[in-house]
């Protein structure tokens, strides 16, 4: 059963209070909302069953996330904010046809779901421009998929289609962690050997928006008990999987700085802070390296997107071999 998000109840709130034409439009959204999460969504893991969790709950995720990088739901109007949200519902419905180019297949499903007599060809313009612009390559090829965005509008108010797209782009960034897999389904090797390493960061990640601080806490809690720092393979998957942190850490702090350019609303979250604890079965072990703390600030000469070069304690040669110390001594 679905539990409404504190942005689906605000607005019904605000859709209420413009009676009668609201109340239509708070009808839209539930009875798409409806069929999304019961028809849809929660059969996408029949077509990709090695995705990361695609379903109802994802949604809900990212229109939580969404709500709380924005704090205050009235930096948009009424009209923007019920955009919003059915953007959200409709982002990653392409999946359902499989995982390659799913963000270009959103409206045939918005097709289906409101039949002729709902139809509303600009709303549908605005929902699939802002969710096929989650994902994907833009008109000239490059992964810039939010320059091409214009202002539009929608029953008579003026939609800022970027800033809007950059919210959602963000909120769906942002939506990681243990709640997208299985702890059975890799103990049991029940993900493909591909799959596996996207289901291991999502069992071991945690995402924290900060409003107040201004920023998104990244933390990370990694046992290394099953690692044999003797065994070259074993050694060089953890080694990999290190590395894939570092890059998805990197990737999530680009879509800030990316996000908050095309998104004003955006602009408090000027860092990304990230915290990593090694343990070994029920022990953590002791502090192995500073927090890691990305920001706005680029040096000229710098390369800030190796987290090795720039917080060498991180390095493979420096980490591993303290990683191995302090695991025997544990012994």
């Amino acid at each position: 059963m679905w539990e409404s998000s504190k942005i689906e109840d605000e607005l019904k709130q605000r859709l209420e209070s413009k009676g009668s034409a609201g109340d239509a439009l708070w009808g839209r959204y539930i009875s798409a909302r409806t069929l999304l999460t019961e028809q849809i969504l929660p059969w996408i893991r029949t077509n990709e069953a090695n995705l990361t969790d695609h379903g109802p709950e994802h949604i809900r995720n990212v229109l939580d996330n969404a709500h709380q990088l924005l704090g205050d739901t009235t930096r948009l109007t009424t009209e923007e904010l019920y955009i919003l949200c059915q953007s959200i519902l409709f982002h990653d419905v392409g999946n359902i046809f499989g995982r390659v180019k799913h963000n270009l297949k959103i409206n045939s499903i918005y097709g289906a779901v409101f039949n002729k007599l709902w139809l509303n060809r600009q709303e549908m313009a605005l929902v699939v421009s802002i969710g096929r612009s989650h994902s994907g390559k833009s008109s000239d090829g490059t992964n810039d998929t939010l320059k091409d965005l214009k202002d539009d509008f929608i029953f008579g108010s003026k939609v800022h289609v970027q800033g809007l797209a950059s919210i959602l782009r963000f909120a769906d960034e942002l939506a990681e962690g243990p709640q997208r897999t299985s702890t059975y389904m890799i103990e049991t090797a029940g993900f493909s050997n591909e799959s596996l390493i996207h289901h291991e960061y999502a069992q071991i990640t945690s995402v924290s928006i900060d409003l107040g601080g201004g920023r998104i806490a990244l933390t990370y809690h990694i046992d290394i008990e099953k690692i044999d720092f003797n065994d070259s393979a074993s050694l060089n998957n953890f080694c990999d999987f290190i590395k894939y942190i570092y890059y998805r850490i990197h990737k999530l702090d680009s879509e800030r700085r990316y996000c908050k350019h095309y998104s004003s609303l955006l602009e408090p979250f000027k860092k990304t802070s990230v915290f990593i604890t090694f343990w070994k079965g029920m022990e953590a072990l002791e502090s192995v390296a500073s927090p890691i703390e990305l920001d706005d600030l680029f040096i000229p000469g710098v390369d800030s997107k190796d987290i090795e070069k720039t917080h060498p304690e991180y390095g493979m040669d420096v980490l591993i071999p303290k990683l191995q110390k302090l695991s025997e001594e544990m012994e």
